[in-house]
C-alpha cells in the first residue's frame, strides 16, 4: 500500500512537470515569435541616449540569463530541446534554399516559353527542355510542401509528447498500480509506455540530427557547389529572359540554342540538388523511423514474453 501511494504520487509529479514544461515551452515559443515580429517591424534607431543603450543591455542580460536557465532546464527535463529548435531553423533555411533553386528554375523555365511560344525555326527543339522543367518544379513543389509539413510536425511531436502521450501514459500506469494483482504486468505495461514514449519523442529528431550531420560533413562541398552554378545560371536565365521578352524574332531565333545550353545545364544542376535532397529529407528520415518502429516491436515483444 505505501508502495503504490509513493509510486502515485511520484508518477503525478513526473506527468504534471512534463505537462508543465510542455506549456511553458509552448508560451515560450509563442512569445519570442512575437519578439521577432516586433523586431522586425519596428528597427532600432541609430542614435540612443546613454540611458537607454545601458537599459537595453541590462534588459539583453536579463533575457540571455533567462534563456540560460531554460536552456539549462530544458538540458535536464528534455534533452533534446534546443536540438529541436536548431533543427527548426535549419529546415527554415532548407525551406529558402529550396525557393531560391526553385525560383531560378522557374525563371528559366519561363524563357524557354516565351521562345517556344515565338514559334520561330528551331523553338519545337526546346518542347522536350520545358517538360523536363515542368516536372521538377512539381518536385520542388513537393519538396518545399515536405519540409513545411515536416516543421509543422516536429512542433507538434514536440508539445503532445509532453502536453498529452507522457500524461496519458501516467494515468494508464496509475491505474494498472492500483488495479492489477500483478506486479510484473504492471511494470511490463511501465516499459512499454516508457519505449513508446522515447521513440515517438526521438525519432524525429534524431533523423533530422543524422541528415544535417550527413549534410554538413560529407555533403557540405557539393551542395555549395551545386548552389553556386545554379546561382550562376540563374543569373544568366534572368539575362535572358529580359532579351527573349524584348527581341524581335530574328534575335529570338538566335537565342534558342543559348536557352538550351543553359536551360540542360540547370536541368542538370537542379536534378542532382533534389536528388540529394531526396536522400537527406525522405530517405534517411523513412529508414531512421522505421529503425525505430522495429526497435520499439523488438522491445515490447521482449518484455511480454519475459
Amino acid at each position: 500500500m505505501v508502495r503504490q501511494i509513493i509510486s502515485t504520487v511520484v508518477l503525478i509529479l513526473f506527468g504534471g512537470a512534463s505537462f508543465t514544461f510542455g506549456m511553458i515551452s509552448c508560451a515560450t515559443t509563442n512569445n519570442e515569435q512575437e519578439r521577432q515580429t516586433q523586431h522586425q517591424e519596428q528597427p532600432r534607431q541609430t542614435e540612443q541616449t546613454h540611458g537607454e543603450i545601458s537599459s537595453e543591455a541590462e534588459h539583453g542580460e536579463t533575457e540571455g540569463t533567462s534563456a540560460a536557465v531554460r536552456g539549462f532546464a530544458g538540458s535536464l527535463l528534455i534533452p533534446n530541446l534546443s536540438a529541436d529548435r536548431g533543427q527548426q531553423k535549419a529546415l527554415a533555411g532548407k525551406s529558402d534554399q529550396i525557393l531560391s533553386v526553385w525560383e531560378i528554375l522557374k525563371t528559366a523555365n519561363g524563357a524557354v516559353n516565351i521562345l517556344i511560344s515565338a514559334h520561330t525555326a528551331g523553338s519545337e527543339s526546346l518542347s522536350p527542355l520545358n517538360d523536363i522543367m515542368g516536372k521538377l518544379s512539381n518536385k520542388f513543389s513537393f519538396a518545399f510542401s515536405l519540409i513545411l509539413f515536416f516543421k509543422i510536425l516536429m512542433m507538434l511531436t514536440h508539445y503532445m509528447v509532453f502536453l498529452a502521450l507522457i500524461p496519458i501514459c501516467v494515468l494508464i500506469i496509475i491505474i494498472v498500480i492500483w488495479t492489477s494483482k500483478e506486479k510484473k504486468s504492471a511494470f511490463r505495461l511501465i516499459l512499454i509506455s516508457a519505449i513508446i514514449a522515447v521513440a515517438v519523442a526521438a525519432a524525429l529528431p534524431v533523423s533530422f540530427l543524422l541528415s544535417s550531420v550527413i549534410e554538413e560533413k560529407i555533403l557540405a562541398h557539393d551542395i555549395t557547389s551545386l548552389l553556386e552554378s545554379i546561382n550562376e545560371k540563374g543569373d544568366a536565365a534572368k539575362a535572358l529572359e529580359r532579351n527573349v521578352s524584348s527581341a524581335r524574332s530574328g534575335s529570338i531565333t538566335n537565342n534558342i540554342s543559348t536557352a538550351r545550353n543553359l536551360g540542360n545545364g540547370i536541368v542538370a544542376d537542379v536534378t542532382n540538388y533534389y536528388i540529394i535532397f531526396s536522400f537527406l529529407y525522405i530517405v534517411i528520415p523513412i529508414l531512421i523511423l522505421l529503425f525505430f518502429i522495429f526497435l520499439s516491436i523488438y522491445f515490447v515483444r521482449l518484455i511480454k514474453n519475459r
